[in-house]
């Protein structure tokens, strides 16, 4: 059967995927950021042209979208006192998923059903991304190995869009033939041999967290999984090469004997701070700060009122992604993909200062895709 041509504005939208994860690739970004930004424009204004201007909004745009007006709005208002509040990091960082969230709403449901395409693209752009810093960053591994220092400076923000590919890859990437699961299972193999090249501890930690959840609530066979990791937990630690790739990649030969705060590269100390100058300004904030954990990040920077501004719409994405269900085909492995990013991003956002919103798209696989699978939900979409 013949496959049905893309429309323009699902070209449009499969550049935009490709344009926003290469807009990481520093010798790029330069270029793709502003045609990201114009691509996610466009996007919105084809389609608002399409539906005459009759935009539909869900729950979850709703909230957000009354979620900034009101952040913005307390920035305007702190700005009496202090021009500082218009600095806000999270006035820039919301803004992307708030664009995906509203995205998601109007976008035609070719691409709701087509959602296996766009996680495609989204995995081969992370692929690019990948070969490109291992190419430009690691130039062999024995250098890797003798290296004291981070090799790359954006290695957080990488690995976010690296592991929702490799969840994609295992729970929505779904072909038939047995030579095609094979190679997705090669590239979330790849991708995660790289975040340990970039050394992304936070990430790893987190993944590995949202699998255990995986296996002890959603799966129906935890002996065997559990028998399964121990192998292959053993094998690792008593396989001198795999020990010595391991030990490097979580940094546990440069950690050993340290205190908690050294090993967690000094987070304990700038948690402090962060405590410090909330109580020092525990209403309004500071303005401007940031400390690996989100939580102390919007305390410390927008005090009580902008933590009750902005944490409810993460509890009820969290609400949302763990008890919603997929009464469709492929339900079940929609389900744990939404489990397993949900529980990531809350690792995530305990130990740095953005997720789940940012910064910038690395955030983008999260949102992007766990809009689709609930707005794919046939009982999910509903008009407010």
């Amino acid at each position: 059967m013949m496959k049905k041509k893309k429309s323009h504005l699902e070209i449009i939208f499969t550049a935009t995927i490709i344009t926003s994860v290469c807009s990481q690739i520093d010798i790029l970004s330069s270029i793709m950021r502003p045609i990201m930004y114009a691509l996610w424009v466009l996007t919105l204004l084809i389609e608002l042209f399409n539906t005459k201007g009759k935009l539909t909004i869900t729950s979850t745009t709703k909230k957000y979208s009354t979620m900034y007006v009101m952040f913005l709005f307390f920035c305007l208002l702190c700005s009496i006192k202090d021009d500082v509040y218009l600095e806000s990091n999270y006035l820039r960082i919301l803004l992307i998923p708030l664009l995906v969230v509203f995205f998601i709403d109007i976008c035609p449901s070719s691409i709701v059903i087509d959602y296996q395409f766009y996680a495609k693209v989204f995995v081969l752009s992370a692929i690019f991304f990948a070969v490109y810093f291992h190419m430009q960053y690691i130039t062999s591994y024995s250098y890797w190995l003798t290296a004291r220092t981070y090799l790359f400076a954006q290695k957080n923000s990488a690995a976010q869009i690296w592991m929702c590919a490799i969840l994609l890859c295992w729970f929505i990437i779904t072909p038939k033939r047995k030579a095609e699961k094979v190679f997705w299972y090669i590239v979330s193999l790849y991708l995660l041999f790289i975040s340990g090249l970039s050394q992304c501890r936070t990430a790893i930690l987190a993944l590995g967290v949202g699998v255990i959840v995986l296996v002890l609530f959603r799966s129906k066979h935890k002996v065997r999984w559990i028998c399964f990791f121990g192998v292959i937990i053993l094998f690792v630690f008593l396989n001198p090469a795999t020990y010595q790739y391991i030990n490097h990649a979580l940094l546990l030969e440069r950690y050993a004997d340290v205190d908690l705060n050294t090993f967690s590269s000094g987070r304990l100390d700038n948690y402090v701070k962060a405590i410090n100058a909330f109580k020092s300004s525990p209403i309004i904030g500071n303005g401007v700060w940031y400390v690996d954990c989100s939580y102390l990040s919007i305390l410390a920077e927008s005090g009580i009122v902008g933590f009750a501004i902005i944490e409810p719409l993460w509890i009820y994405i969290i609400i949302r992604n763990f008890v919603s269900k997929f009464n469709v085909e492929n339900g079940s492995n929609m389900k744990n993909f939404t489990v397993v990013i949900t529980v990531f991003y809350l690792i995530e956002s305990i130990f740095e200062g953005f997720p789940p919103f940012g910064p910038g798209v690395s955030a983008l696989g999260f949102w992007l895709f766990t809009g689709l699978l609930m707005r794919y939900k046939k009982d999910s979409y509903t008009v407010v």
